[in-house]
């Protein structure tokens, strides 16, 4: 069974939260009416709690599915800049963006072209680099990259060594889209 807008709505659903922005990219594209939010975004709006204890720099990675989502970009330098710490721009950031590596599947396609792919957007890195994409901090990671994760800087107060975690199996990530996807369908079954 297949998640339509519909079912959504029987769901209660009246917006729809996204971190993931491939995922916020395809639903602004495919729901009409239940438009995505960031998460990026609202956590601007709200606020985070706290300042970091030593101030970092770091250069952005943008995922190439948030090349035109300005509001996006401004909201997670918003949220940088908030903790405390700084952001030097890579050349090839928000709509000049380059895609991490895993896009049209390079990874299985041609591993050569997507480690060229992620090795083209570390040497840019004059500093630690921070996504927003848990995808694309695995890839970059899986290639060699220092790189943290946006969610651990905001969350985790151990977001330093966080970024020295190696690279996840993407079986894990797999298996709990199934999970949620699953348990979705149940409860729209319900509905």
């Amino acid at each position: 069974m297949v998640l339509t807008e519909d079912a959504w709505k029987r769901l209660g659903a009246s917006e729809i939260i996204v971190a993931c922005p491939s995922c916020y990219y395809m639903l602004k594209e495919y729901l009409t009416d239940l438009k995505p939010l960031s998460l990026y975004a609202l956590l601007a709006e709200l606020g985070v709690p706290g300042k970091a204890s030593e101030a970092h720099v770091f250069s952005i990675h943008d995922p190439c599915s948030s090349r035109g989502e300005k509001e996006v970009q401004k909201s997670v330098r918003y949220l940088v800049q908030s903790l405390g710490h700084s952001i030097e721009e890579i050349e090839h950031s928000r709509e000049k963006a380059h895609c991490c590596g895993l896009g049209g599947m390079a990874f299985a396609v041609s591993p050569e072209i997507s480690a060229a792919k992620a090795g083209r957007t570390i040497g840019e890195a004059k500093f630690d680099l921070l996504t927003y994409c848990a995808n694309c901090r695995e890839n970059l990671a899986s290639q060699g990259a220092r790189i943290h994760y946006l969610l651990d800087l905001i969350f985790n107060d151990r977001w330093q060594e966080a970024a020295l975690v190696p690279p996840k199996d993407s079986s894990v990530a797999a298996e709990n889209q199934r999970l949620l996807r699953t348990r979705l369908v149940d409860r729209e079954k319900e509905a």
